[in-house]
């Protein structure tokens, strides 16, 4: 039998928070349900997870020692970096490119954010978001180019040789992108950060970074990522009224989510990534993801359980722009404090 590989993380805290019993005995429960739907890391199709209870920064993680194709989860980090240099609320043509980016995945809109965060430079702004997550503790997170845009014709040639960074991670089991890659507890620990930011009492984020991060543009980035309308994964394990701050992201052989969870029993994230070599199907990993996280919220929520896992759906969209809609009017509001 695969031996057990639950483990505490305490990347970005301050000293090493210890798991109480029964928050070690549900990493054990999730890596069963894992393991038991045939995803195994003695083979070639794995998964990674990440949990932690935002109240007692207790955290517990496996699968943290292989690399994931960033896909558009890493899109969390190019937020980030850009809520940390900006001085004032998002004009309206940068809060319509966050709201593109982080609902509807859209690529054309997160490479605008990168030059914003570059100074003008779509690679000079992905390897900014590098340096700030380095700067953050997490060295085995990155993007080092723009996100791919398909067009007609071929695209023109990068400005520079693109670095292809090499990490402590295993950067060759999940076959991951050269270019975008993330551990499930690094994008879980920034997503605890960024709640720590605007909803308790500073965090890494504020602490790495004095005077340039409020508490108003953390929420707000928790806000848009809430306005995210793809009710399958991770956020169809929770009644479908919760609050679910999330992010998507797929490719052919890696599908994941990393959310921030608003529930009655307590706040909590999980990150979680499955791959399966050259193709892995929906039907194959959706249960599972949405299975992790009806057991989790079950945890914080035993007085009032969700029975099963909801049917969710992934919202079919050709065409994305949230110009002129009242979450654009959110973003920009200085004082907007929910």
């Amino acid at each position: 039998p695969t031996p057990a590989q639950v483990k505490a993380s305490s990347l970005l805290a301050a000293s090493e928070i210890p798991l109480s019993p029964e928050f070690a005995a549900l990493g054990e429960q999730l890596w069963d349900i894992v393991l038991t739907n045939g995803f195994d890391p003695q083979t070639s199709r794995f998964g990674a997870l990440f949990v932690m209870d935002l109240q007692t920064g207790e955290a517990f993680t496996f699968g943290e020692e292989f690399a994931f194709s960033g896909t558009s989860i890493n899109k969390i980090s190019i937020l980030a970096d850009l809520y940390r240099v900006l001085d004032a609320p998002p004009d309206t043509r940068t809060a319509t490119d966050i709201a593109n980016t982080m609902i509807c995945s859209e690529n054309v809109a997160t490479n605008r954010l990168l030059s914003d965060v570059g100074g003008g430079s779509e690679y000079d702004g992905a390897e900014a978001v590098t340096d700030f997550l380095t700067l953050l503790g997490m060295e085995r997170t990155f993007l080092t180019a723009p996100y791919t845009v398909t067009t007609s014709g071929t695209p023109p040639p990068p400005p520079r040789p693109i670095r292809v960074p090499t990490t402590e991670a295993d950067q060759e089991k999940a076959s991951p992108d050269p270019s975008n890659q993330i551990t499930v507890d690094e994008i879980g620990w920034l997503l605890g950060s960024i709640y720590e930011c605007g909803y308790g009492e500073g965090g890494p984020l504020m602490e790495q970074f004095p005077e340039q991060f409020e508490p108003r543009e953390c929420r707000q980035l928790l806000h848009v990522m809430s306005s995210n309308n793809v009710d399958a994964l991770l956020k169809a394990g929770v009644p479908a009224d919760t609050r679910v701050a999330h992010k998507h992201g797929w490719i052919p052989d890696t599908h994941g989510n990393a959310a921030v969870f608003f529930t009655p029993g307590g706040d909590y994230v999980i990150t979680m990534m499955l791959f399966q070599p050259v193709w892995l199907n929906f039907e194959e990993s959706l249960p599972v993801i949405a299975e992790v996280s009806r057991t989790v919220y079950n945890y914080f929520n035993p007085d009032a359980p969700q029975d099963v896992v909801r049917e969710g759906f992934i919202p079919e969209a050709p065409t994305c722009n949230f110009a002129g809609t009242p979450l654009i009017a959110d973003l920009q509001q200085f004082d907007w404090d929910q």
